[in-house]
């Protein structure tokens, strides 16, 4: 009965307490709103003017006008149960201002404010800008700026708009120290510092290296430190532990690394398993080891990627391959498994090309290697965009492989087309050429066929050039292409520092490129021209020419020539090219090898042939390709048979930029020795200053070019495809092999122009840079070795032409 008497007494006070603090809304009012809709708020709000709420509604109401991010506070008056909300707007972002920021560029500092909302528009939010301000400070911190902060300056303006203005204090990189490995036996602490990027000593060879810290390039670091004992047989080895100490002034850091080694293990064995026993012999051939050979992961990775190399020939493009190493301690061995998982066949359905809109499709797949309805092979793909790019249409090409039911795929070629016709009006200086014009118009793809139109002129001190040349580089679908041009030239010896005279030519050139493969194609060709020499002033190897081919000019008392000297010929042209190089402008690795022949037809007065051979090796130093050996060859012999000789105008020339530098253009080797008519006894003898210092050429030559292209100093990575800085050496000669049939009373002071041992040398340092207003060279030799008449030019650079 008492138990059933306090119930009752609970319930009822239960029933006056809820009654109590429940009210009915009489009223809603908003205060402070200026920007947010009024009917906005009140639909956001839980309840509405006749509702029986209490005090928990009313802290819920608030909780959800804060969650809609317009407002900065908000307070609730009941005045006889009307509601008074008294709320407070958060302000409108109309600026954001960035100063100070110097190791961050605006457009990624503005980045990560978007991802966080803080943008012109959006409202400001306190929390927000803190959360920015933490991230970016850990940032710094990452890149070993310790000091660094962040301040944002809120500053009002009318109509509660603020504009923010962040201002940044990076202060300065920490340096390291000191940096300690421990746990090493093996290998001495020195040797493995040479391994880091990070330095706590710089040496004078490596003086554009810094000792700045940088989070990730410590974590680079490690992975450089676990392969360097990975590769060297040691599988046991672990980091540790890697602790970072600041001094307190944040000015300094120390670095321990502590590792365990762990003893070098052998390979012992490699056992392949594979679902596709027809491949396995495959496998085995590139899964051999030798005796005593070290546990090596670069080794493992390379068998790895040949595997999938040799599957995907046979259409297994996506194969499962896992490694899984037995390792004997007691014996310090490691076996290998190799548990292989061929997949299915993957068939190529379709190809499409995306972003073509003036390259016809027959023409883009006439590149490819990869068929429709054959297995996908992605070495084939990839080399069918690299034939792409070689084409010069496009500015991009990536490729998106899409897998479709049945082991098939979609291959989707995304390009986009570069402008592929060009109006060049050219001006350019050079200590070779002096001023130089040039125009020229091209399209290199006309009409979308690939094909190729170009009509180009040029003006400098000794050369006037037009030409006309169309290309067409798929004759035939064997990928045979064929060339021809026509062309003018007026040429003045005397402007280039050679032999006195004036060479008017014209003519037409015609060949194929016949391919036989990606890296090797020959050329075979027709060329007509006529040469219309004059204003001649004689010289002992011009007359040797004359008189080979059974002219016998004259030479008046002005010490000139009044023949015209014409000819016509028709040569053949046969020629081989191998070329691996993997860019156009500025190689890093690879070969171009380029075999020249030419050999004038009967039935004409020149009878003569030219053999040259070419070629240039870039070997790459380091990982990054910034670090390369250069060297380069130059050979080539020409002469006449049936008893003639080689035309004083084929003949070859050496020195100047694109041979052996500092000396002047074509300067060196045989110089002129200049002839006049004795008036007294009428014979023909050499001038009083012969011989000259202008060059002649010979028939034959050699040059040798040994390059160390170095990192551009103060060079960021953007620029460091369009520049490039080298040290080299250059050698090499031109001599004439004909030199025995000239008068010996002409041989004046001992003149031998046949000494192919007169080598000249020189070295000194190049910069080119392909600059928006065309390419530039420049380059300081200092000759080593050179001989009397030689011209000296040291300081050389040609501006806007391409070289």
């Amino acid at each position: 009965m008492f138990i059933r008497k306090m119930l009752i007494i609970l319930l009822i006070n239960i029933i006056n307490t809820y009654a109590s603090n429940n009210f009915q809304i009489k009223d809603i009012h908003l205060e402070g709103l200026h920007r947010v809709a009024i009917n906005k708020t009140l639909l956001n709000l839980p309840f509405k003017i006749g509702d029986f709420i209490n005090n928990e509604d009313i802290s819920n109401s608030i909780r959800i006008l804060f969650s809609t991010g317009e407002f900065e506070s908000i307070k609730v008056l009941n005045d006889k149960n009307i509601l008074i909300y008294q709320i407070k707007e958060r302000p409108i972002i109309t600026n954001i201002i960035f100063k100070g920021n110097k190791s961050i560029k605006n457009d990624v500092i503005q980045n990560n404010l978007n991802l966080l909302n803080i943008k012109i528009g959006e409202t400001l939010d306190n929390t927000k800008i803190l959360k920015f301000k933490k991230e970016l400070e850990n940032f710094y911190f990452s890149i070993g700026k310790y000091k660094a902060k962040i301040k944002s300056i809120i500053i009002k303006s009318q109509q509660n708009q603020v504009n923010l203005k962040f201002v940044f204090f990076e202060g300065k990189y920490a340096k390291i120290q000191q940096i300690n490995i421990i746990g090493n036996k093996h290998y001495s602490t020195s040797e493995l510092l040479n391994e880091l990027n990070l330095k706590d000593n710089i040496n004078l060879w490596n003086f554009f290296s810094s000792k700045k810290y940088q989070q990730e390039k410590l974590a680079d670091d490690l992975n450089k430190l676990r392969n360097f004992y990975l590769n060297r047989g040691y599988i046991r080895f672990q980091i540790n532990s890697s602790q970072i100490n600041v001094t307190p002034d944040k000015k300094n850091i120390y670095i321990t690394i502590n590792i365990t080694e762990g003893n070098q293990y052998k390979l012992s064995d490699i056992k392949a398993n594979i679902n596709n026993l027809d491949h396995l012999n495959d496998i085995k051939k590139i899964t051999t080891i030798t005796n005593n050979m070290l546990y090596n992961e670069n080794y493992i990775t390379s068998i790895e990627n040949k595997i999938k190399t040799i599957l995907s020939y046979y259409g297994y493009a996506y194969p499962h391959i896992i490694i899984q190493p037995e390792i004997n301690d007691k014996n310090k061995t490691v076996k290998l498994y190799l548990h292989i998982n061929t997949g299915n066949k993957i068939y190529v359905r379709r190809i499409y090309f995306q972003g073509n809109y003036i390259t016809k499709d027959s023409i883009l797949r006439r590149e490819l290697q990869q068929m429709e309805g054959t297995w996908l092979n992605i070495n084939l793909i990839e080399l069918g965009k690299e034939r792409l790019n070689k084409t010069g249409f496009f500015e991009t090409i990536d490729v998106e492989i899409q897998r479709i039911p049945n082991n098939q795929v979609n291959i989707i070629y995304k390009v986009k087309e570069r402008n592929i016709g060009s109006i060049n009006l050219g001006l350019g200086f050079g200590t070779e050429s002096g001023i130089s014009y040039q125009i020229s118009i091209k399209q290199i793809n006309l009409f979308g066929s690939g094909k190729e139109i170009e009509i180009n002129a040029n003006k400098n001190n000794y050369l006037n050039n037009i030409e006309l040349s169309f290309a067409n580089p798929y004759l035939t679908n064997n990928g045979i292409s064929i060339n021809n041009k026509i062309f003018y030239n007026d040429f003045n010896a005397l402007n280039a520092d050679l032999s006195n005279f004036n060479n008017k030519s014209y003519g037409f050139d015609n060949f194929f490129n016949v391919p036989f493969n990606e890296k090797n194609k020959i050329k075979l060709g027709i060329n007509y021209i006529n040469n219309n020499i004059y204003n001649i002033r004689p010289q002992a190897a011009m007359w040797n020419y004359f008189n080979s081919i059974g002219l016998n000019p004259t030479i008046n008392e002005n010490g000139r020539s009044e023949e015209n000297f014409n000819s016509n010929e028709v040569a053949l042209n046969l020629g081989w090219t191998f070329n691996t190089l993997n860019d156009i402008f500025f190689p890093t690795n690879g070969n171009k090898t380029v075999l020249s022949s030419k050999i004038t037809t009967p039935g004409f007065k020149n009878k003569y042939y030219k053999l040259c051979f070419n070629t240039i090796q870039y070997y790459p130093l380091n990982k990054n390709k910034t670090w390369i050996i250069l060297s380069k060859l130059q050979t080539g012999y020409g002469n006449g048979f049936y008893n003639k000789q080689l035309p004083f105008f084929e003949n070859f020339y050496a020195g100047g930029l694109n041979s052996i530098r500092g000396f002047q253009l074509n300067n060196i080797g045989p110089k002129a020795i200049y002839l006049q008519l004795n008036k007294i006894n009428k014979i023909i003898e050499p001038e009083f200053n012969s011989p000259s210092n202008d060059a002649i050429g010979g028939n034959a030559i050699y040059t040798i070019t040994f390059e160390l292209i170095t990192p551009t100093p103060f060079l960021n990575k953007e620029n460091s495809n369009s520049i490039r800085t080298s040290i080299f050496i250059d050698a090499g000669t031109v001599w004439d092999t004909n030199w025995k049939y000239t008068n010996s009373n002409w041989h004046i002071n001992e003149s031998n122009h046949n000494k192919p041992t007169h080598i000249r040398s020189s070295i000194g340092v190049s910069l080119q840079w392909i600059s928006p207003v065309g390419p530039l060279i420049f380059s300081y030799a200092k000759p080593i070795k050179n001989f009397k008449n030689d011209k000296i030019e040291e300081f050389q650079f040609n501006i806007g032409r391409t070289w």
